[in-house]
Formats: structure tokens, C-alpha cells, sequence
């Protein structure tokens, strides 16, 4: 039978750095604070903002659904969704600037 018991340590640390994340996204997408958001972010906030939320996936995958402990295919599995989810709002971003 395996255990799936997640060690407090692990648990914080991966608390720890979604929170983070969570917290540079929030940063990032607002400029601090003192940016109007009703505008669209640039591909540059775009991407600290994707990079920090697919960092949160993942380890929320890895840690706290057990993906860690799966096999190979499902971690690929959902690492490709997490590139194709990306990649759609990289290149929705994109599109957006160039017609707008």
C-alpha cells in the first residue's frame, strides 16, 4: 500500500513558494500597486505571471495530488498541458497586441 503521507516540511516549503508565487503574479500583473489594470499586461508581465502560475501547478501536482510518486506518463502528461496552456496564452497575447 503506498503512503501518501506528506511531511509537514515539504508541505510548508510548497506552501511557502505558491504563496510567493501567487504574490510576484499579483505584483507583477498590478505594477506594484500603482498601475492601471484595466489594460493588457505586456508579454513580458505575461510571462513572469505564467511562469509563477505553472510553478504553482506543478507543484501543487508534484506535492499535494502525488504526481511525484506516479508514473512518467502522467507527469508528462500534465506537463504538456501546462506548456499547450502557456503557449495559448502567449500566443492569445500576442495576437491581442497586434491587432489592438
Amino acid at each position: 500500500m503506498m503512503d501518501h503521507h506528506l511531511s509537514i516540511r515539504p508541505a510548508l516549503l510548497v506552501w511557502a513558494l505558491t504563496s510567493g508565487a501567487t504574490l510576484l503574479s499579483v505584483m507583477t500583473a498590478t505594477g506594484g500597486g500603482h498601475a492601471d489594470v484595466s489594460h493588457m499586461l505586456g508579454l513580458g508581465a505575461t510571462a513572469v505571471v505564467m511562469l509563477a502560475g505553472t510553478v504553482k501547478a506543478w507543484l501543487i501536482l508534484q506535492y499535494y495530488l502525488g504526481l511525484g510518486q506516479s508514473g512518467g506518463a502522467w507527469r508528462g502528461l500534465f506537463a504538456a498541458f501546462l506548456i499547450i496552456i502557456s503557449a495559448g496564452v502567449f500566443i492569445a497575447q500576442f495576437l491581442i497586441g497586434i491587432l489592438y
